[in-house]
């Protein structure tokens, strides 16, 4: 969907005009256009029976006499709930909700009036820029018209889907660098966010670990990054251990894909910022296989690898309209494989080599991800001196026991991080938990320096641990599990259901601003 602008409706040439109003019903004084063009409005028996809750639509008609000659033909008011709880993703919900009516009513040209953002920028207790709401804006409209890709053949007599083609931003302010700017950071984020939900709700005998390099490898020649894939034969060789024991059950073949953005003539104190997405294409349980029920599930295990990629193919193209972004050093490390219950399969009770050169003993192999990240976490420390290193990975159940399924658990050894990571992830709306890290929470092995499980209590904080193990002092480092926000069953504003693309939004705004 094309976004574009217009400075008023008679330059529009819209068939819908998305506009945004509080339970206080304010909202035709904010935008005079349409109290002098269209006088009708305020008397629509609609208007009457709408009370603007958040997400709540409404559309207006006049009479057919007042439209022979109108600019618009109708009106959307997309409620926004009470004044005093406004936040900037309730605009964005808004617009979403906004969305999916023109959607439902094949409306092909609707648009979104900028007047009202001013006054919404005064709304609420975190009082946004209008910028940012015109990000939030676009960023609803995008992501509402995403849909989940389904396998299924189509039938006779169904419809055709017909998405809005372009949504046009209207009112002077759409002029200014400063909201297009906003826009277009939104858009190169949706695309991102959008690539990611794809990867992520793909079946995992379609989305391997070779097709993930496919993808990082496009990304790499559609925006100048550099792309490596180490494959089973060097992991082996190097001593990648952990990383192996994790792919030895399976026929598909792991890789470890690196991608990476350098300036063209970098500062000498120029430190990237390393993100490491954990990528179990799909994850059986290993030999300590998991119950049947559910499993299915299980190819979004790869959530970590697909949001580096949506990170990149965002940070891509945000750098064609944002200069500075070409200044950033970005790196991401995605340790890919399939844990499965083959012939070869990793036991429990067996002793693995890490390349750090640290023992592990095998407790149990559904504890998978810990050990891929391990060997990724070391090789980013030996390859780069990081201004912060940063993994993600739906790795414990136990932490969606423990904050439930839309807050991401939040592990660190450096407390500005965190602060960063807690403040941007609030900016973006997305939920992060600081939690503990405790020395007497590492598990070792019986017969290795290291187990890799231990009972049932504690499992995000003992994994946590595990990692930090393989941690320099000096590094800054956090861990993000994303267990639960990952992926949800129920359907939002802005996502249809299963995966969420979460972390995305917040790790792009920590690569654009810089630390």
């Amino acid at each position: 969907m094309d976004i574009l602008f217009a400075r008023n409706l008679g330059e529009a040439g819209l068939n819908c005009l998305l506009l945004p109003v509080f339970n206080d019903k304010k909202a035709f004084e904010y935008v005079p256009e349409l109290a002098r063009n269209l006088p009708w409005l305020q008397n629509s028996p609609a208007l009457a029976d709408f009370r603007a809750k958040k997400d709540e639509t409404a559309l207006l008609y006049g009479p057919p006499e007042a439209l022979k000659d109108a600019p618009l033909p109708r009106l959307l008011l997309v409620g926004l709930g009470k004044r005093d709880d406004f936040k900037p993703q309730v605009l964005r919900d808004a617009v979403a909700a906004g969305m999916k009516a023109c959607l439902a009513l094949k409306l092909e040209k609707p648009g979104l009036s900028l007047e009202v953002l001013p006054a919404l920028a005064g709304a609420g207790k975190t009082a946004p820029d209008q910028a940012q709401l015109a990000e939030e804006a676009v960023l609803g409209a995008l992501l509402a018209l995403h849909y989940r890709e389904i396998c299924q053949t189509p039938q006779a007599g169904d419809e055709a889907r017909v998405e809005p083609a372009s949504l046009t931003l209207v009112g002077p302010a759409s002029a200014t660098g400063k909201d297009r700017a906003a826009v277009a950071k939104a858009q190169a984020v949706a695309h991102g966010m959008k690539l990611t939900r794809d990867l992520v709700n793909g079946p995992a005998n379609q989305v391997t670990p070779a097709y993930l390099e496919t993808r990082a490898q496009e990304l790499a020649r559609a925006y100048g990054f550099s792309c490596t894939a180490l494959g089973p034969d060097y992991l082996r060789d190097e001593g990648f251990g952990a990383f192996c024991a994790v792919a030895r059950g399976s026929r598909t073949e792991p890789r470890l894909i690196i991608l990476e953005h350098r300036p063209q003539n970098p500062p000498k104190n120029l430190k990237p910022i390393v993100v490491v997405g954990k990528g179990v294409t799909f994850d059986s349980g290993g030999l300590c296989i998991k119950p049947a029920a559910n499993m299915d599930n299980m190819k979004t295990d790869m959530a970590g690898a697909g949001t580096v990629i949506g990170l990149f193919a965002a940070f891509g193209e945000a750098m064609r309209t944002d200069e500075t972004l070409k200044d950033r050093h970005l790196v991401g490390i995605m340790p890919c494989a399939e844990n499965m219950p083959g012939g070869n399969a990793t036991r429990p009770g067996d002793v693995v080599i890490t390349l750090a050169g640290k023992t592990v003993e095998i407790i149990n192999t559904d504890a998978e991800g810990r050990l891929l990240l391990c060997d990724a976490l070391t090789l980013a420390q030996q390859r780069w001196d990081s201004a912060a290193l940063i993994d993600l990975a739906t790795l414990t159940g136990a932490c969606v026991v423990a904050l439930g399924e839309k807050t991401a658990g939040l592990f660190n050894n450096n407390d500005e991080l965190r602060d960063r990571l807690m403040a941007l992830g609030e900016k973006c709306g997305e939920r992060f938990w600081p939690m503990p890290i405790y020395d007497e929470d590492l598990i070792k092995g019986k017969t290795a320096d290291l187990a890799n499980a231990g009972g049932r209590s504690g499992g995000a904080v003992f994994a946590a641990a595990f990692l930090k193990q393989f941690i320099n002092e000096k590094t800054a480092w956090a861990h993000l599990d994303i267990a639960g926000p990952a992926r949800l069953d129920e359907k939002t504003a802005i996502c249809p259901g299963g995966a969420t693309a979460v972390c995305l939004r917040t790790l792009f705004e920590l690569v654009k601003q810089g630390l």
